[in-house]
């Protein structure tokens, strides 16, 4: 069991944590959008992380002292993830003023921002690993061209850690799953040396141009309605969450997922069934339970009616009806 930690002892981590602290600003209207991703990562990153490590304990105590923080006046909202924040307001001085502000308070509370990596009063700001701007969010320049940089791997190791970082980039590349999957494919062949063939070796060229091609893709905003197309392939739902933008939709994020074992067995038609059933769970975490049109090629509830007993478990067919809610 971790000991609670002395006064002097979380001074010390507040300032050597938040060192790498960020302070960004004027990204535009969509707090909704930056709101809703924000959460998604945050929920992902606390399956990972769990709650021993100092990263998470830093985060929440500084979570506590920002509760007590009363920004200036003018539009804006504050966000923070772990110790990174990022503020959003609409006009350039509003900026300044809640920068300022918050920046004092922080400095009273005994934290330090790093000078170096702040990044202040901008229209574009690297935030998390992505470059974000007014309503968008796009992969940043350094990060895809470190990727395709990187040479064929020659062992399992080696590919596991080029999959790991397309892997986070997965949401900017359509079908996704269906690229990686002659990658996958040389690792469960059981040797430690890959041995590649032409269609993995294709594979990894098309996975870089994809990724050096990525497009940018819509903050989530709950205010508008959500379009969820979903469609199944070689065992991979694969999906593409979009939102109105004028006269068009813009995507939001691009999902890719396997079927279990047991669903890869149905028919073309169930597995479609599955893969809406998959991409409304991923999807989810982007519209924070908003409701969604869900556009696919079959007709759900007469497939389910006419093949769904006969190849699912009762716990698998209710579970498919309760789809028929979206």
């Amino acid at each position: 069991m971790m000991e609670p930690l002395g006064e002097e002892e979380e001074r010390v981590l507040k300032e050597f944590e938040f060192d790498s602290g960020k302070l960004v600003g004027e990204l535009g209207q969509d707090f909704e959008g930056l709101g809703a991703l924000l959460d998604t990562i945050r929920r992902m990153g606390a399956e990972i992380q769990g709650y021993k490590n100092s990263p998470t304990i830093f985060g929440e105590q500084l979570a506590k002292d920002l509760e007590s923080w009363e920004p200036p006046p003018g539009e804006g909202q504050l966000l923070q993830y772990v110790d990174d924040l990022l503020i959003a307001t609409l006009t350039q001085e509003t900026c300044v003023d809640w920068t300022v502000s918050l920046l004092n308070f922080l400095g009273l509370q005994g934290y330090r921002v790093s000078q170096k990596k702040a990044q202040m009063v901008r229209q574009r700001v690297m935030y998390l690993g992505y470059e974000a701007s007014a309503g968008q969010r796009t992969l940043g320049q350094d990060r895809k061209e470190a990727i395709c940089q990187s040479p064929k791997p020659q062992t399992v190791k080696e590919l596991r850690t080029f999959l790991g970082m397309t892997g986070w980039c997965r949401l900017w590349i359509y079908n996704y799953g269906l690229l990686v999957k002659p990658l996958y494919a040389l690792i469960t062949e059981g040797s430690r040396d890959l041995q590649w063939t032409k269609d993995a070796t294709r594979a990894f060229d098309q996975l870089k141009k994809a990724l050096m091609s990525a497009p940018a893709l819509g903050l989530p905003n709950v205010s508008k309605p959500f379009f969820l197309f979903s469609h199944e392939k070689q065992g991979i739902a694969l999906g593409i969450l979009a939102q109105n933008l004028g006269p068009y939709q813009r995507a939001v994020a691009y999902l890719s997922k396997q079927l279990d074992t047991a669903a890869k067995g149905w028919p073309g038609c169930l597995r479609a069934v599955a893969a809406v059933a998959i991409n409304i769970q991923e999807a989810r975490k982007f519209t924070l339970g908003q409701k969604m049109t869900v556009l696919v090629s079959h007709t759900m509830s007469a497939v389910l009616e006419a093949k769904g007993g006969h190849w699912l478990s009762p716990q698998r067919f209710l579970n498919k009806i309760m789809l028929k809610s979206w």
